[in-house]
């Protein structure tokens, strides 16, 4: 067995019984130490990201941005050609593309629900297509995930695969440890056998973290010119910079949202970049005003309800980007919005006027 780069053989196992405190079996102590390697793997990714959060801020103000479908439009183009056509080939749904693709669409693209994580409209194309019939249950693992997990990112995704593998292992050496002493292990109880339903979320896990993975290589196919940013922006962002902080904050992962910033020439207005690995965007945005930020000096600007909402939870302000009508926002922010904000004098009453609108143009 090779764990973090040791090979571990059962020989090793044995001197190691009276370290753990004795009385124990060959398969707790296996586990037992798989267990320490997992955990030892998730503080030190925890302590990495700690350290990342260096940023120290230079103006009162500070100006957040979401990437795909307000800064850069590539959102539509990502959706249309990598993630609901992966999800399709990763679950073998061929059959059923047109429709599957037709309810991707309008969950990620022109419902309230636009914007909405990765992993998140995964669990529910996946959910509607159980409802179908076309796929067979085995998605409650993933659904717990989905919904207790702070982070949801393809590295906590692998955290839970490990953690899952860990309990099933840890199942599987306790009916062995049965076995061997000539006990009769309990045959009740499907789990305590390793198979359905741990078997079937294990997979289902494993299928979510390689669709998300084929995703990313099919996001990057595409050339930098179908990722434009949208009319405004560049105008907008250099009047932003010259008076305020500028953070992008993102569910995407980082790689992905700094090329294509980097392609388009704007990361020289951007001061610090936060995505899906520091967590959701209201994390981000609260990790932020431990800066020294004073809420009614900070403004989210978002194209999904998703961004108001992380906004609205931290108690600062929120200016839409309205789907289709995104150059017209941009005009808006930077001739009149932008100098209201610094002002003092864009406040939730002013606010509120734009949030119709936004609600408005996606219901």
């Amino acid at each position: 067995m090779k764990m973090c780069g040791v090979v571990v053989g059962p020989q090793k196992y044995k001197h190691m019984i009276s370290a753990l405190g004795g009385g124990k079996t060959y398969g707790q102590v296996r586990l037992a130490i798989w267990r320490a390697a997992i955990r030892g793997r998730f503080w030190e990714r925890r302590k990495i990201m700690e350290n990342k959060m260096e940023y120290v801020r230079k103006h009162p103000y500070l100006v957040c941005l979401d990437s795909d479908g307000c800064v850069i439009d590539g959102m539509t183009i990502k959706h249309l050609q990598c993630f609901g056509p992966c999800a399709v080939a990763e679950w073998g749904l061929e059959a059923h593309k047109e429709e599957l693709l037709r309810y991707w669409n309008e969950v990620n693209l022109y419902r309230m629900s636009r914007g909405i994580n990765r992993f998140k409209g995964l669990a529910l194309l996946l959910q509607y297509a159980k409802e179908k019939g076309y796929i067979d249950d085995g998605l409650e693992c993933y659904r717990e995930w989905v919904d207790s997990s702070p982070e949801l990112s393809e590295a906590a995704l692998e955290r839970e695969i490990a953690r899952v593998s860990v309990e099933a292992a840890g199942r599987e050496f306790a009916r062995m440890d049965a076995g061997a002493s000539g006990q009769e292990p309990a045959r009740t109880d499907a789990r305590t056998l390793g198979q359905e339903p741990a078997r079937t979320g294990d997979k289902v896990l494993k299928k979510a973290l390689s669709w998300s993975r084929a995703v990313n290589r099919a996001v990057a196919a595409i050339p930098g010119e179908k990722k434009p940013t949208f009319e405004g922006v560049r105008k907008a962002l250099e009047k932003a910079h010259a008076h305020a902080d500028v953070a992008v904050i993102s569910a995407a992962n980082a790689a992905a949202v700094e090329e294509e910033w980097r392609c388009n020439g704007l990361l020289e207005y951007v001061d610090v970049c936060m995505t899906q690995e520091y967590g959701s965007k209201a994390e981000c945005i609260g990790k932020l005003l431990q800066c020294g930020y004073e809420p009614g000096q900070v403004v989210m600007l978002g194209d999904a309800p998703g961004d108001h909402a992380a906004a609205d939870k931290n108690g600062v302000l929120f200016f839409p980007v309205l789907a289709g009508k995104e150059t017209k926002s941009w005009e808006e922010f930077c001739g009149r919005v932008f100098d209201l904000f610094v002002q003092g004098k864009y406040d939730g009453e002013m606010q509120k006027g734009y949030l119709e609108e936004f609600e408005g143009n996606l219901s």
